[in-house]
């Protein structure tokens, strides 16, 4: 009885199995997996070696057909390494450089967000809405979710409106304590490092919304410190806003977090103008 030889299955790099190839195959060797998966060989390409073999003489690889295809080996080795490099981690340095740059270009935004509080001993709140923002004291907060309520400041004045309670709070900016005011301030600035106190990269007690996105955390120094921490995260290759975390001296934290954010989009002042309505209490400066 003849002896029974197992064939493997065939790969179109066994013409790279000769020692006077062993240069394409210690090349290919390692990124085979991932160039096979990212070629689909099974069809196409592997028809065609095939039906080379069959036809050709193994001398006549070393030939235009041998040089064709390591041409095309080489070529889609890059492609396939090229699209699962990672890029190189940049510093806090250069991250800092580059945000201050937008901020110093940033003159208006529009999102919408979702704003998560939560207080020591109290349940997690969870509300929604668009908020507007122009450059340089101009904000427009409209709350949508779970309940209506309006937070303004047209550049002098801040206005909290809750249509349920019929009540308007109004406070000269300058002394509003309100968390919402901390964008005013991140985003007017040019020179954080002048503010605080530390900045960590991507620290590990605060984890991103989105993976790969840039975590900053910002200590304030005690003259700025009207909260205790602030988290910023952006997108790392256009550094849009995702999400801001304030943390308060007591405690509570609140996260906006951001989607179909839009920069330096026309915002007509009128936005930013609040009429106090008829019939509803007044508390605060006049």
């Amino acid at each position: 009885m003849p002896a029974i030889v197992s064939r493997r299955k065939w790969s179109p790099l066994d013409m790279a199995w000769t020692p006077d190839r062993a240069w394409l195959w210690n090349m290919t060797s390692s990124c085979w997996p991932r160039l096979k998966r990212f070629l689909r060989l099974k069809s196409w390409l592997r028809i065609c070696v095939i039906q080379k073999i069959n036809d050709s003489s193994p001398r006549r690889w070393r030939g235009s057909h041998m040089a064709a295809l390591s041409v095309l080996v080489i070529w889609s080795i890059g492609i396939a390494m090229a699209s699962t490099a990672h890029p190189p981690e940049e510093s806090l340095t250069d991250i800092l450089r580059r945000l201050e740059r937008k901020f110093a270009r940033l003159r208006s935004l529009t999102a919408q967000f979702d704003h998560i509080y939560q207080a020591p001993g109290m349940r997690l709140f969870h509300e929604s809405g668009h908020v507007w923002l122009r450059r340089p004291r101009y904000m427009r907060w409209e709350y949508t979710h779970p309940e209506v309520k309006l937070f303004v400041s047209d550049g002098k004045m801040v206005y909290l409106y809750v249509p349920a309670d019929r009540q308007v709070v109004r406070q000269k900016l300058s002394q509003v304590d309100d968390l919402r005011a901390a964008f005013i301030f991140v985003l007017g600035r040019s020179h954080l490092r002048e503010y605080f106190t530390r900045i960590a990269l991507n620290p590990k007690s605060e984890r991103p919304v989105e993976a790969g996105d840039v975590v900053l955390q910002f200590t304030p120094k005690p003259r700025y410190a009207a909260f205790a921490e602030l988290i910023v995260e952006v997108e790392p290759s256009t550094l849009t806003l995702r999400r801001v975390s304030i943390i308060e001296i007591g405690g509570a934290r609140s996260d906006f977090l951001f989607s179909h954010v839009r920069e330096n989009v026309p915002i007509s002042l009128d936005k930013f103008r609040f009429t106090i309505p008829s019939n509803v209490h007044v508390l605060g400066n006049r």
